[in-house]
């Protein structure tokens, strides 16, 4: 059991070295590698190296330093400043002074898990940060990489599907389905949506492959929305089946969302119709005679 859930962990790992995201990087400072993992046990330690380059004319100075992140949750920017404890197990290494123009050097960032520490995924940013020596950083060449710190253990991959929004009925225009994804889960996950869009017998599908897109991260959320563009050949009932495949045992997710589409002027002429039908049959009925 303990090798079934390394092989699926070892998998999430292998996926994340497609994050398509990286921190920019500048002119003065470059970094290398720009996205690392590492597992470590609870109790135990590990080093993270990154390798540092002076792209400048003169010699720097570097202060190594260390912060969480999450992803917004509409847009998946990275956010910094994120409240994790996994930010106070990183041993920061000393300043490292006098790298000369072109010159690469190492820096060994350590890490030591508490004991007890449950299984689950962190997100960190380890920084290389010019500094002139008086304690002042050079806040445009911060460079740093993304690390995925996995405390080891039992992999828990979990999401739940929340506030699903779209009007019941559409007077006018196109429409949208949103709803929130939240990973209850200690590993982050690519979910994969699968969309079946049914009106009047005529079916349409669209698959969105999550490994195209940033991750859904461990105790996150993310917002999607669907759009569906509707014309007058849409008059009618309409069925979205929303099927999301995440995780390494493909787990599934199901919703179906109904909504009937009927344009203001349909709705107008229609009682225009029966007004005017309404009128006939007035006008026929025959006269009472006093």
């Amino acid at each position: 059991m303990k090798r079934f859930f390394f092989y699926i962990l070892l998998l999430h790992l292998i996926i994340t070295g497609t994050f398509f995201f990286s921190i920019q990087q500048t002119q003065a400072v470059s970094i290398s590698p720009v996205k690392q993992t590492i597992i470590i046990d609870a109790g135990g330690t590990g080093t993270v190296p990154l390798f540092v380059t002076n792209d400048t004319n003169s010699p720097l100075m570097i202060m190594p330093n260390a912060d969480a992140f999450t992803l917004r949750e509409n847009d998946q920017t990275i956010l910094w400043n994120q409240p994790d404890p996994a930010v106070y197990w990183v041993e920061l290494p000393k300043v490292t002074d006098n790298i000369l123009p072109g010159e690469t050097r190492q820096i060994n960032f350590s890490i030591s898990i508490p004991e007890h520490t449950p299984p689950g995924a962190h997100y960190l940013g380890l920084f290389a940060e010019q500094t002139d020596g008086a304690g002042q950083i050079h806040v445009k060449n911060r460079v740093g990489s993304l690390l995925f710190l996995h405390v080891a253990g039992t992999v828990s991959e979990s999401i739940t599907l929340s506030q699903i929004e779209t009007p019941s009925f559409i007077w006018w225009g196109d429409t949208q389905i949103d709803f929130t994804l939240t990973n209850t889960g200690n590993i982050h996950v690519f979910p994969t949506f699968h969309v079946i869009h049914t009106s009047f017998g005529k079916q349409t599908e669209e698959i969105k492959d999550g490994h195209d897109y940033s991750p859904l991260l461990a105790v996150a959320q993310q917002t999607e929305t669907l759009f569906f563009p509707l014309t007058w050949n849409d008059v009618g009932k309409h069925t979205v089946a929303i099927d999301i495949t995440y995780g390494a045992t493909q787990k599934h997710l199901t919703r179906t969302v109904t909504f009937w589409y009927i344009p203001i002027p349909i709705i107008l002429g229609s009682i225009i119709i029966l007004l005017f039908i309404l009128w006939i049959i007035i006008k026929k009925r025959p006269k009472l005679v006093a």
